[in-house]
């Protein structure tokens, strides 16, 4: 099963007792602020007891359309990579 943002806003308001549109309003706020802060000068926010976030460039390749094998380029992109942390990988494990 795949953790959307309701799931995780429906768990929020219920941890906390927020109703859900103040829930889903923190987790805007929540990913305005990591998105700003990985877009300005930073190459990485971490988050203490949670992992790291870092942002990383990808570089120019060629693709291929698996259907008509034929050939494209695929620009360079920015995505965003997380790394967790000792404390959520021994949580999970």
């Amino acid at each position: 099963m795949n953790t959307t943002k309701k799931n995780i806003v429906h768990k929020l308001s219920l941890d906390t007792k927020m109703k859900q549109n103040e829930a889903s309003f923190f987790l805007d706020s929540f990913i305005e602020i990591l998105k700003d802060s990985l877009l300005i000068d930073s190459y990485t926010c971490k988050i203490t007891k949670f992992g790291t976030f870092t942002k990383k460039t990808t570089p120019q390749r060629t693709g291929r359309n698996p259907k008509t094998k034929e050939l494209y380029i695929i620009t360079k992109r920015k995505k965003i990579v997380f790394s967790a942390s000792n404390f959520i990988k021994g949580v999970l494990n």
